[in-house]
Parts: structure tokens; C-alpha cells; sequence
């Protein structure tokens, strides 16, 4: 139910965000991560300490642990994963179109435009996904 949730509000911008420049949204999305990161932490340890209680218990009652699904577990980590790089996608996206608009506001001549070769030639965009892979 929680992920579902997730999904929806990824796909949409909250209130707070409807009138921010991408940069700010960006900032909003980077700081949900972490809040989202610490709770992952938090509860990895409570499943830790399920875990060796359960273990306890099954030794307590002479019975084998109840093990999890690790197939369930995988496929859900990469739907999250899918849904993470959706979302920084186009997060990403957005900030090349406002580039794109900004730079054509710019007072430059076409021979100063075209010294910023990696903007013409197409390889400021893959910036954006090698950035993508490194988080």
C-alpha cells in the first residue's frame, strides 16, 4: 500500500512544489530520499531484531525459521528501482528543457554558441544518466 502511495506522489508534485523552479524540486526529491533512506535504515534494524527473535522462538519450539520469499524481495527492489530512475529521469528532463530555454535567452553569437560543443553535440545529456547511475 505504501509503495503504491509512493508511486503516486513521484508522479505528481505536492502542493508545496507546484510553484518551484526544477532546481528546487530537485533539492525537495534528493531530501525525501534521505528521509526515505533513514527509514530503510531504521527499518532493516527492527528486521534484524525480528529475525533473531524469530530464530530464538523457533529454537525455543524446535521449529525451522519461516524463510521470505528472496525472488518477491528481488522483483520488488527492481520495481523500485524502476520507479527511482522514472522519477530522476524526469526530473532530468525537465532541467535540459529549462537549459535549453535559458540558453536561447542567452546574448551569444552562433560561433560562441557553437564553442560550447558539448551542449551541440549531444553529450551534456548523457551527463544526466551517468549521473543517474552513480546514486
Amino acid at each position: 500500500m505504501e509503495l503504491s502511495l509512493f508511486a503516486i506522489k513521484q508522479e505528481s508534485p505536492t502542493a508545496d512544489e507546484e510553484g518551484c523552479t526544477i532546481l528546487q524540486m530537485e533539492k525537495s526529491c534528493r531530501t525525501r530520499v534521505e528521509v526515505m533512506k533513514g527509514h530503510k535504515n531504521q527499518r532493516m534494524e527492527e528486521l534484524k531484531g525480528l529475525a533473531a527473535k524469530d530464530c530464538e522462538l523457533c529454537d525455543i519450539m524446535c521449529t525451522t525459521p519461516f524463510s521470505i520469499d528472496q525472488n518477491s524481495l528481488q522483483a520488488e527492489v527492481q520495481r523500485l528501482e524502476v520507479l527511482k530512475m522514472h522519477s530522476m529521469k524526469s526530473v532530468i528532463e525537465a532541467i535540459r528543457v529549462e537549459i535549453a530555454v535559458l540558453w536561447k535567452k542567452c546574448f551569444y553569437s552562433d560561433e560562441q554558441q557553437q564553442a560550447f560543443n558539448a551542449y551541440h553535440d549531444g553529450k551534456w545529456i548523457w551527463f544526466g544518466y551517468e549521473a543517474l547511475m552513480l546514486i
